[in-house]
């Protein structure tokens, strides 16, 4: 929090430890992720159905200490009305299987890559109407970010590999142009 001097969002596990973690480091944003020890990158979107209660007692506790409480979950309409009725007031919708669908070249026409994206769209439509605000992230690129950027509830993207990985190359000033190009 000393170092991080714009915003800081910290993508943490539903646990005690956790909470007394961000309540001390005190991030602008907790977003609360599925986290299993093994595991190299998040595997899939938080189960909120089931595990209500104790997501609902980490976004009250997070929400008091006056940190926005974000929920990293699938585009799935019980997901969704669950994470509005815990009390989050923002979801990012995990993009993991869209991009996974993505066809070299980015065919629209491409029935899973359609159905995908409409999964997203549909997500982003019902969280709106469940006066969620609508992140999204999780395997996005420079090829594939467009058709996400463009729905229009969805007010924030989470980039960070394909990005880190551009700027080894370019430089980070450049990657984030590019990205931004990318999104139009």
């Amino acid at each position: 929090r000393k170092v991080v001097t714009t915003r800081l969002n910290l993508e943490m596990a539903v646990t005690p430890e956790m909470v007394r973690f961000a309540l001390e480091s005190q991030p602008d944003t907790a977003t609360l992720v599925p986290e299993r020890p093994d595991e190299v990158t998040t595997e899939g979107g938080l189960d909120v159905v089931g595990h209500e209660e104790e997501i609902a007692s980490a976004v009250e506790e997070l929400s008091a200490a006056g940190i926005a409480v974000s929920l990293f979950i699938d585009p799935d309409e019980a997901q969704i009305e669950k994470s509005a009725k815990v009390g989050a007031p923002l979801i990012e919708i995990n993009t993991a299987a869209y991009a996974e669908a993505v066809p070299k070249g980015l065919d629209e026409a491409a029935s899973e890559f359609r159905r995908r994206l409409d999964e997203i769209v549909k997500a982003a439509e019902l969280a709106e109407r469940a006066g969620l605000r609508v992140l999204a992230g999780h395997g996005l690129t420079y090829r594939n970010v467009r058709p996400v950027s463009n729905i229009p509830q969805i007010e924030e993207l989470n980039i960070g590999h394909n990005i880190v990985s551009r700027a080894v190359l370019v430089g980070m000033e450049r990657a984030v142009r590019e990205m931004l190009e990318a999104m139009n």
